[in-house]
């Protein structure tokens, strides 16, 4: 390891200790995950309901949600938005690599649209 990679790495470890990483709440990062999504929820509940009944509420309503979508169906969320299946049709394509036109078969997919107050 070259001095100038000593230095570095030494400055690295100084960095890291001065400063403790916190666990990210939800309101620090862009991207919420489920778990972030279940706290932040069972917060603004202020114990109304536990964290456990939390999740099993929003594994519930996104189990529902995919349920009827997957059916055929739409889930309209007034002001939030709606959920609903699309039918792609066949068409011809290109392989970007070698520009050869390729076949891409048709098939269904979610759409989420939101609604203008979202």
């Amino acid at each position: 390891m070259s001095k100038k990679n000593k230095k570095k790495a030494a400055k690295q470890a100084v960095v890291a200790k001065a400063a403790p990483k916190a666990a990210p709440k939800a309101d620090d990062k862009k991207v919420v995950n489920k778990g972030m999504l279940v706290d932040a929820v069972a917060e603004k509940l202020e114990g109304a309901v536990s964290k456990k009944d939390t999740k099993a509420i929003l594994d519930a309503v996104l189990a529902t949600v995919v349920e009827k979508v997957g059916k055929g169906g739409e889930v309209r969320l007034v002001g939030f938005g709606t959920f609903k299946q699309t039918h792609r049709a066949a068409r011809t394509g290109r392989n970007p690599q070698t520009g050869a036109a390729i076949q891409i078969k048709a098939s269904d997919a979610f759409t989420f649209r939101s609604s203008i107050k979202f």
